[in-house]
């Protein structure tokens, strides 16, 4: 398990209906102490988008000591592909 922030990331072109569910999630999450961060992407292409999550999350992780990460019970890390 990584200790770092639910990443939400919200869409410039999102419907109404969708920025209410992301409102309502995150509300759900205040209630339940559950750390969260929210992105919000400028209207570009998806590859774009996750381009800038992908960036946001190498810097959220290059701070979490790998001393912290813990393998889950039965899970092993393997070099494979």
């Amino acid at each position: 398990m990584i200790d770092v922030p639910v990443l939400l990331v919200q869409t410039a072109n999102a419907s109404d209906g969708r920025k209410q569910q992301l409102d309502q999630l995150t509300a759900y999450l205040d209630e339940s102490d559950v750390v969260w961060e929210r992105m919000d992407a400028p209207d570009e292409p998806i590859a774009q988008t996750l381009q800038r999550v992908s960036q946001h999350l190498e810097t959220l992780f290059a701070d979490v000591p790998a001393s912290t990460i813990e393998e889950p019970e039965g899970a092993t890390m393997s070099d494979e592909v």
